[in-house]
């Protein structure tokens, strides 16, 4: 009996404290999230989202960033309008989703302790906040890109061919989210693969070039109006010297 209260007491003990950032994290984020009219970027995202999904990827092209975040951004039109509540509600749950991985992964890697602590750091740094109230990318590029660190992370011990996936799939959104989000997984990427190689496990050497080889293979389409836009934004927007 007093091994069966003590396991509840532990329980209780994990999910309260959790119980509690959730709901700190669904009020920071949607707190008077749609008070405010669409600023300029916002308001291009929001016109995007009014197009179908074969209009938006040569649309985004002559834009200055990757497509994903503007085909999420019209499944959310889809289910929910147009309306500055619905649109910013996809960034809310971006940084929600930032949070949330303290509880899945991080939590079992480095202690439930830890985990709250960096929910807690990601709800509430004031640039979180103010992702979750754009109707622009930030938070999901945040969310994609640590959750690719975290993978690569998990895979140093763990080199099965499921997190090799997981991985190449995190890091191609990441990529097609936002620029600095492909420069941070080629940072990443060349991390993990120096330890990889140092490790000198040979199956797991084979995975990562494969699964390296997968996502440039899959970015390759894309590769063509990156190089456009980045001679554009070159060319026109950054003051000269």
């Amino acid at each position: 009996m007093n091994r069966v209260e003590n396991d509840t007491k532990f329980k209780a003990a994990i999910v309260i404290p959790w119980i509690a950032v959730l709901a700190l994290g669904i009020f920071m984020t949607f707190f008077r999230i749609g008070a405010d009219a669409l600023w300029y970027d916002e308001s291009f995202s929001a016109a995007v989202a009014k197009h179908t999904v074969a209009e938006i990827v040569p649309m985004i092209a002559t834009d200055s960033h990757p497509p994903l975040y503007y085909l999420m951004l019209r499944g959310t039109a889809i289910l929910f309008g147009n309306s500055e509540t619905a649109l910013r509600s996809l960034s809310a749950l971006g940084i929600l989703a930032l949070a949330a991985l303290g509880f899945f992964p991080l939590r079992k890697l480095w202690g439930n302790g830890a985990g709250l602590a960096f929910a807690l750091v990601a709800l509430l740094t004031p640039m979180s906040i103010v992702s979750a109230h754009e109707v622009r990318m930030y938070s999901w590029a945040a969310f994609f890109v640590t959750a690719m660190v975290i993978q690569s992370s998990m895979i140093r011990s763990d080199g099965r061919v499921r997190n090799w996936a997981i991985l190449s799939f995190l890091t191609l959104c990441a990529a097609y989210t936002h620029y600095y989000a492909l420069i941070a997984s080629g940072f990443c990427w060349l991390i993990l693969l120096a330890t990889v190689i140092r490790q000198g496990d040979r199956k797991n050497i084979k995975r990562a070039l494969i699964s390296a080889l997968a996502v440039i293979v899959l970015y390759i389409p894309w590769f063509i109006f990156l190089f456009r836009q980045a001679s554009r934004v070159a060319k026109s927007f950054w003051i000269g010297p």
